[in-house]
Formats: C-alpha cells, structure tokens, sequence
C-alpha cells in the first residue's frame, strides 16, 4: 500500500511541473528539435531570467537535459513521451464537453407519449 501511495505522489509531482503553461511551451517547442536558451527566449517572449527558472525545474525533474556543443548549451527532453500528456487531455476535454452538450440536447427535448 506504502509504495503505490509513493508512486501516485511521484506522478502528482510530475503534474505539477507540467501544469505551469511555460513549461509545456517548452516542453512542446523541444519536441522538435534541441535549443538554445535564445532560441527559446525569441519563441516564446519570455525575459531569459523567467526562461531560466522554469529550465532549472525542468532539469531537476529530469524532464529536459543539456548538451555542450562548443559554446552553446543545447537543451533536449529526456522522455519525448511527455509530449502526448497535453494532447491526451485535450482530446478528453473535448469528448468531456461533446458529452455535455449531447446530454443537454437530450435533456431539453420533450418525450412525446
């Protein structure tokens, strides 16, 4: 019982870095291609001192990793996987709110007898 209540508050972990909007631009703009901080800083209008306190968070969840080539510091996810978490939710939201209104049309008719 003791470790899945480990397991279930490492995955909560994991929810809560990924439920900041920044981190999942980064995440979604690594899941192309490995960048640079300025590459980053340009992409998403952010002052590279913010940029850089959600790439340490990051870092310590083992989400991205660096790489050094020559003078640049590429950053690069560590999982790819992580990318279909958004759109895994997405596509619930959706079929969640398709539901809602189907069953709001049905519920607003009338039973003819």
């Amino acid at each position: 019982m003791y470790s899945r209540y480990k397991a279930l508050h490492a995955e909560a972990y994991y929810f809560r870095i990924l439920a900041n909007p920044k981190r999942l631009q980064v995440i979604h703009l690594l899941q192309r291609r490995q960048l640079t901080v300025s590459d980053m800083e340009r992409a998403m209008e952010i002052r590279q001192a913010n940029l850089f306190q959600h790439l340490m968070i990051l870092r310590q969840a083992r989400v991205i990793t660096t790489e050094h080539k020559g003078r640049k510091v590429y950053y690069h996810l560590t999982c790819p996987g992580l990318t279909r978490i958004p759109t895994t939710l997405r596509v619930t939201r959706m079929a969640s709110s398709t539901a809602r209104t189907k069953n709001t049309t049905e519920a607003g008719k009338k039973v003819v007898g």
